[in-house]
Formats: C-alpha cells, structure tokens, sequence
C-alpha cells in the first residue's frame, strides 16, 4: 500500500489571531468563465483572478485599508483559501480566509451586513453565501479534510463518434422529442433504470455503468497518480517543470473516497444566458457610452465583432426548444494533484469511446508514465470543502463567539449554493458547449476597458508595479474558436499519443509486469532486467549502458 505523505513538516501555524484582529471565513461561489483562475497572480491585473474581484470589493466596502501590488497591504492579514482552482473553472463552496481589523467588523455592522454590502459591490458572476468569524489557528488549506468536485460531461461525449449535439441527434433522433416532453413536465432530470426502453438512455445506461465499473476498480482508493498530473517535456523541449510528479514520490500518493457517475441524466435549458456572457454584455455597453478613452472606438469595433462572431458560431441546425442532456461525473478526496480530475476524466471519456481498458492500469502503475489527455476545464466545479477536525476543535471548546463551519453552511447557504450551481454555473457550462462564450484574452479585454471607466485608479494605483515587470504583456481581443472546447478535446482523442514509458524505480515496493503476468518485487524486476540485458549484449557483442528507462508510444484508435 502506498505511504501517504504527511504534510506536518511543513504546516506554518498561528496560536491565535493578531492583536486587535479576527479572522474571518468567506464562503465563495462564483463561475470561472472569464477569470485566470482563483489565486492572485504577480503578472496579471487585479481583477483578472477571483481572488483580485473579491480585494477590490473588500477595499471599496472598507473592510480592508488599501491595495499594494494587487495585495492586501500588510503583513498581518494572511491571506488564503481552502481550495484552488485553476483558470475557467468554478466553486459553489469555497473558503477564503484573512485577518481583519476587530474595529472594521464592528464599525460595518458585523459579518451578515458586510456579506451584503459585499454581494452588492461585486460583480453577479461572484457571490458571498457567509461570513463566519473562525479561531485565529484556523489554516484554510490544511483544515480541510474533503473537497468534492463535479464535472458536468454532456451526452454526445459517451457516444462515438459524436463530437457535438448535431451528430448525438443525428444517431437518436427519437431524442428531440423526449426532451421535449421532459421540459413540458417540468422535470429537471431522467433516472437511468435498468428496464430502461429508449435507446438513448439505454446506451447511456450502458456507459455509466461501464464507466462506474472503471472508477470504482482504479480510482476509488490509495493510488499513485503520477500519471494524471502534468507531463514530462517531450523531446526537444528544455527545462523541467516544477509541478510534474515523480512515480516513486510520496506526493504522488492521493486517497480518492468516493469517484462515480450519477445514474441520471440533468437536463439543462439550452435559452439561457450565462452570468460570464452577461457580463460581457454589460461591459460592452459601458463602453459604448464612454468615448473618453482614444482607443475606445477601435477596442469597441473589436470586441462588437468577437460578439457577433460568438453568436453566429452557436447556430446549429439541431433541435433549439429541447434541454440539454447531461451526466455529472463526482470525485471526493482529501486531496488532488494539478491537473488530477481533468485527466481522470479525460481518460474515461477515452476509454468510453474506444481506447484500450488497460491504460488505466497503466496509467496507476509505477514504474509507467502515461500521457492521459486532459478534459476540458470549463466543465468542472467544486461543488463542496468540508473541515471536520476543525469542526471537532469548536465543539469541544463550546465556544459561543465560534461555531463549526458545517452549521453555518446548513439550510440557506446549502440552499443558495444548490441554486448557484444549477442556474449559474449550468448556464455558463452550457453557453461554453454551444461556443456562446468569447475566448478568454476577449473577455478580459473587455473587462480591462471597462474598468478604466468604472475604475480607474486600477493603473495607476493597485496594479502600478505591472509596467514594471518583463512577462507583463496587456491582454487583446483573440479570435473566436471555431467550436467548443469539448468538441476539440473529443477529436484531439482521434490522434491522442499517450507516449507510455517505462520507468524502472527501485524505490517501489511492487511493480507491475510489463507482459501483465502479475507483480513483481522490485528485485525480481531488476534481475529479470539484468538478465535480457546480458543476453543483447551477448548478441549485439558490444556492451550496453544502464539506463534507468526506455520509452514506447502507444497511439490508441479511437
């Protein structure tokens, strides 16, 4: 069984809170669509992250004194989160937590009157579900014992070869006006039954239960998960990325407690408008009211015609008045490598489609490397981060001033965070599918502009320090991608190399046969390597170098 790596070494921990301060806890949901991903960023604008949106409002409510190179000014603030996402994907229930002033809470009326001045100062693709008061001790990251993601996969992608919603209604064309009929009953979703009649469901019955049959014999559990993190350079390419994972490392090691497809399909409205695409909106009419910046007109012209071009990609010729039918892929753990669900679904959705069963072994093998292909990032949210022993900790002290943070997020935050996901996060995912949504270098453009008309100390103020700065390079209007990122990701699969290598690590206890006759210890392994080594040489008649690995590439017809 692989070792789990302890994180005790280095957990950096106050005893309690600053003098005169107190931490509080910001329960966050928001859609990822038009941001750079959760965390600050050193070479971006403040209001490019999730993070940077939330600082600015902070400040302008007062609850923070100023902002100093797209940070909270001070040392005694402390700022984290719980759970990081990267660019484009979302969160219902995140934790962001900073010391602040005890007098500042105080003066702007306690935690529930700071969570609405916030809500209204922030933009409606952010939202403030609670502010909590914790104890000064509190480590956001390290506290939390559990994150579960969801990762919303529509249907045509369990279907081959269907890359988009034209070709799934081409092969079920009976499909239309089962929707249909759902939407006239007001249901929301279709249970999967195994006395299940219609085709369509039928198929997608067989796939869920295949894909279960998957999770559950190699994700659910301890693994090692070197494979379903970032890529070793290819051939030709310089440098060593920091965050790829070593086989024989500890930090490969995750536990995944529960990773599965709900037996039912969610039918989402295809007419609606996500809050990402809303928000461009408004900033275009922003725009178009000010003319007092000089490069407005043209920066105008460009972001109308990345509009309109939005628009006239999405028109298709398949059924409009029916929802959309999609699966919600679930994973919970205490923890995940960058880069770790995306992969695990990526390569599920592989193998659905026709890529061979054995590279999920492959792929969880030590002494592999595989290349899994990466899914989408649109399509994947943190749906909730729970913080037990933390919850332990309140409820032994009976503390009145603290309370655990499980009961806080009961009834209305559980409420409005079941309602954000459903109406917010759906609609941005499904404005993603149908390519509704403008890239992301546009919609920050857009953001930009109007923010120098709504915000313009944002230059010359809070983000001074960027012209200063080398990689700093301002963001443009890009060209609209001429599909999804769902369906590039689908065709990419076509021609997907998984490059697998072979990786000879001692420092494995047992590794898998490369034939798949069984398992070997690490010293069987190494004699065995030795011997075909002595027997090349033997026939070759010139010595060979010990090498640590030798690579394959296996291509997988899809």
């Amino acid at each position: 069984m692989p070792r789990r790596k302890c994180f005790e070494g280095r957990r950096i921990c106050l005893r309690k809170a600053p003098k005169d301060h107190t931490l509080l806890g910001l329960c966050v949901m928001y859609c990822g669509t038009g941001y750079r991903g959760l965390q600050l960023q050193t070479h971006a604008p403040t209001h490019h992250t999730v993070e940077g949106v939330l600082i600015q409002a902070m400040k302008d409510v007062g609850l923070i004194e100023a902002i100093e190179r797209g940070r909270v000014k001070g040392d005694m603030h402390h700022f984290a989160r719980s759970c990081r996402t990267d660019r484009a994907v979302h969160a219902v229930r995140n934790l962001i937590c900073l010391f602040v002033f005890t007098e500042r809470i105080e003066a702007l009326g306690g935690c529930e009157k700071i969570k609405e001045m916030l809500n209204t100062t922030l933009p409606l693709t952010i939202r403030i579900a609670r502010v909590t008061p914790l104890m000064g001790n509190f480590i956001p990251r390290f506290s939390c014992n559990r994150r579960v993601y969801h990762y919303l996969i529509p249907a045509y992608a369990f279907v081959a070869p269907c890359d988009y919603w034209k070709g799934f209604y081409e092969k079920f064309p009976q499909a239309a006006e089962l929707l249909r009929r759902c939407c006239a009953e007001a249901r929301s979703f279709l249970d999967l039954s195994p006395a299940e009649s219609d085709p369509l469901l039928a198929a997608l019955l067989t796939a869920v239960t295949r894909a279960n049959d998957f999770l559950l014999r190699y994700v659910v559990g301890t693994h090692r998960f070197h494979s379903f993190s970032v890529d070793l350079p290819q051939r030709g390419v310089s440098g060593w990325n920091r965050k790829i994972i070593v086989p024989s490392s500890n930090e490969a090691v995750r536990s995944v407690y529960r990773c599965e497809i709900a037996p039912r399909v969610f039918l989402l409205p295809r007419n609606t408008t996500g809050l990402t695409r809303a928000e461009f909106q408004a900033a275009l009419q922003i725009l178009g009211k000010d003319s007092s910046l000089a490069s407005s007109s043209v920066l105008l012209s460009s972001l109308l015609e990345a509009a309109a071009t939005a628009e006239r990609s999405s028109v298709d010729d398949f059924p409009s008045d029916a929802p959309l039918p999609f699966l919600v892929f679930q994973i919970e753990g205490n923890s995940f490598l960058f880069n770790m669900i995306r992969k695990i679904v990526g390569t599920l959705i592989a193998v659905l489609r026709g890529a061979r069963e054995t590279l999920f072994a492959e792929a969880l093998s030590p002494d592999r490397r595989v290349v899994c292909p990466l899914a989408p990032g649109p399509y994947l949210y943190l749906f909730l981060s729970t913080y037990r022993r933390y919850d332990t900790v309140v409820r032994g002290s009976r503390s009145v001033r603290f309370r655990p943070i499980a009961h806080e997020w009961r009834g209305e935050v559980t409420e409005a965070a079941a309602t954000f996901a459903r109406s917010s996060v759906a609609a941005d995912v499904v404005d993603l599918d149908l390519n509704r949504t403008p890239a992301i270098g546009t919609l920050l453009a857009a953001r930009d502009a109007a923010r120098r008309v709504t915000r313009p100390c944002w230059e010359e103020e809070e983000d001074c320090h960027l012209l200063a700065l080398k990689d700093y390079h301002p963001v443009a209007v890009e060209p609209h991608p001429p599909f999804s990122e769902m369906t590039m990701f689908l065709r990419s699969l076509r021609v997907h190399n998984w490059s697998i290598e072979v990786v000879k690590s001692p420092a494995c206890a047992s590794v898998v046969s490369p034939k798949g006759g069984g398992h070997l210890t690490s010293n069987e392994n190494d004699d065995k390597m030795n011997k075909n080594t002595q027997a090349k040489e033997a026939r070759t008649g010139r010595r060979l170098g010990s090498r640590g690995r030798t690579t394959t590439e296996d291509k997988a017809i899809l």
